[in-house]
């Protein structure tokens, strides 16, 4: 009995340790932002940012999102976070519940999120409910309340960055 008891524990505690090198595995194929097929990716958005800044079509409240668009996925639509958030704006299933709720409409599902203009539309309808100045500390707040100030300074900078381009 005792050996068998045994037995069970190190089988558990080997699914335990597999099961953690799986998960790992996951969690770095999936944040491998640095990684050769998605520069692709990344150049193609600063692109889309350029052509937006040649036109003179990108508002001060514009650049922001793309800032936040840049800091939270780097433009990637099909982008996976950790807690069940996906796309450009990393959305998850409550804010997309939260924002057909202000609509009184199930005007968005879940496969929007994967939709960079859809997404936006979406930030914008939360924004706009809660954040009607679009005041950007309170969109962040809004957006990510429990960010660091580090997250905070980095969408920040990259405004800056992409706003001095537009000048």
């Amino acid at each position: 009995m005792k050996g068998s008891c045994k037995t069970v524990i190190a089988q558990a505690v080997f699914c335990l340790c597999l099961l953690s090198v799986v998960i790992w595995a996951v969690f770095f194929k999936t944040y491998e932002i640095d990684s050769p097929e998605n520069a692709s990716i990344e150049d193609e958005y600063i692109s889309y940012i350029h052509d937006k800044i040649d036109d003179n079509s990108l508002s001060d409240w514009d650049i922001f999102i793309n800032a936040l668009i840049w800091v939270e996925s780097k433009g990637d639509c099909m982008a996976i976070g950790t807690k069940n958030d996906v796309g450009v704006l990393q959305i998850t299933p409550i804010l997309v519940k939260d924002v057909n709720r202000i609509l009184k409409e199930e005007r968005y599902i879940l496969e929007d999120r994967y939709s960079r203009d859809k997404s936006i539309e979406m930030f914008n309808i939360i924004q706009d409910h809660y954040n009607p100045q679009h005041d950007y500390h309170l969109a962040l707040k809004i957006w990510n309340g429990h960010a660091p100030l580090s997250y905070h300074r980095k969408v920040m900078d990259k405004f800056n960055e992409i706003k001095n381009d537009t000048i």
